[in-house]
């Protein structure tokens, strides 16, 4: 199977454009992509008032190379001139998590760490513009870059879907001030969380949010491929009530900052709709948070001693989709779940894991029981971050058309 397309798009104005994936086993790929990433990932800093640790971008490449993250590149250019990368971005799969009725479903989905269009890129493309051409704008070169990642990631067609399964969804984060990203994600139908509902939040240290009085019993589920194997960087934690009325989420994900290259664990919190008081609530947090700092410490994230678990499977659960996109809400696949008790709170701080940074869109009170506990509000220079979740399936229609473009043979 291809890595990447063979042909570029020529969309409205006469400019051709596709999307790259980064290899970064191929040392053509790490070498020459390497320097232009790292250029992406700086101007991205410099846009967010932020610190890119430019010592550290040898993790980006290992990451890349280890497959836990993946880079794309938007190449374009226009007729009788050489395509250039204008654009890039670093995604890592991860899953979205939605109650649906009477129970949780688990989504495969992308994360997205970073996205950039190279202003200077840009520019040369103005200048290059040939008369009679134009930028496109029924279609611009970021809304083309998201679909056409999008296409790849929900068609498999060139085997980079998440987990090799057909993608559900795309999550993110966004600052207020990034006026042209909210446009483009309100385009693509993405919901956007708030300071209100569903602000950011950032935890690295559970010792504050644990109660004394004990971890309340929560399950650890880890997902299984097609191929019976482990997946080594996605479990989850739940909690519900003896009678199955409350029911709390949380997913971990392993993943990396851009900007300062360490690792990071993303975690999303869902709940039912019908949440605990506020005391048990807190409770409940802080156990589902304590059982996922330990599983990471068994896993060993953000270590060079990673390792997969080795529990063995006792369970069958409804997780994660088929591969065919017209079956996105239903399919089967193991997982493993171990139970976590009070018997389970020795060891649990005996070392420092990655930083948390936690999601838990729509969910208010959840938010600020957090934030009670310790948790920060996530800040990205001096702005702060909110989430936002687009399910492909609120795409509207005409956004990811292709009847406007004319498929045309590679320069």
């Amino acid at each position: 199977m291809s890595l990447n397309p063979e042909t570029l798009t020529l969309l409205t104005g006469g400019i051709k454009a596709t999307v790259l994936h980064m290899n970064a086993k191929d040392l053509v790929h790490q070498f020459v992509l390497a320097d232009v990433l790292y250029s992406m990932i700086g101007h991205e800093a410099n846009s967010h008032n932020a610190f890119f640790q430019t010592t550290q971008f040898n993790k980006i490449i290992e990451a890349l190379s280890d497959q836990k993250i993946d880079a794309y590149f938007l190449l374009a250019g226009w007729e009788n001139y050489q395509p250039k990368i204008i654009g890039g971005s670093i995604d890592f799969p991860t899953v979205i998590t939605e109650w649906s009725g009477n129970t949780f479903k688990h989504y495969p989905a992308f994360y997205g760490e970073d996205i950039c269009l190279l202003s200077t890129a840009l520019r040369r493309l103005v200048l290059e513009c040939p008369k009679g051409n134009s930028l496109p704008q029924n279609v611009g070169l970021c809304e083309f870059f998201i679909g056409e990642k999008i296409r790849r990631w929900r068609s498999n067609l060139y085997g980079d879907a998440p987990m090799g399964i057909s993608a559900y969804g795309y999550v993110g984060e966004y600052s207020s001030h990034s006026v042209t990203m909210i446009k483009v994600m309100k385009k693509f139908g993405s919901t956007l969380g708030s300071t209100q509902d569903g602000t950011v939040l950032e935890m690295s240290d559970l010792k504050t949010a644990f109660n004394d009085n004990g971890m309340l019993t929560v399950t650890m589920k880890s997902f299984i491929s097609d191929q019976g194997d482990v997946l080594p960087n996605i479990f989850v934690t739940c909690w519900s009530d003896e009678k199955e009325k409350q029911q709390i989420m949380a997913s971990y994900t392993h993943g990396i900052s851009s900007f300062s290259c360490n690792p990071v664990v993303r975690v999303q919190i869902t709940s039912n709709g019908n949440l605990p008081d506020r005391v048990l609530l807190q409770k409940c947090l802080a156990s589902l948070l304590a059982a996922g700092q330990q599983e990471i410490q068994v896993r060993q994230w953000g270590t060079r001693k990673e390792k997969k678990i080795t529990t063995r499977p006792d369970a069958l659960q409804t997780l994660m989709p088929k591969k065919k996109i017209e079956d996105l809400n239903t399919g089967e696949t193991k997982t493993f779940i171990p139970q976590i008790g009070t018997s389970g709170q020795t060891g649990l701080f005996k070392q420092t894991t990655p930083i948390m940074r936690i999601h838990a869109i729509k969910e208010p009170e959840i938010v600020s029981t957090l934030i009670t506990m310790g948790a920060s509000i996530r800040m990205l220079g001096a702005h702060q971050m909110l989430p936002a979740v687009l399910n492909f399936n609120n795409i509207p229609k005409h956004v990811l058309t292709i009847n406007s473009f004319e498929k045309v043979a590679s320069s």
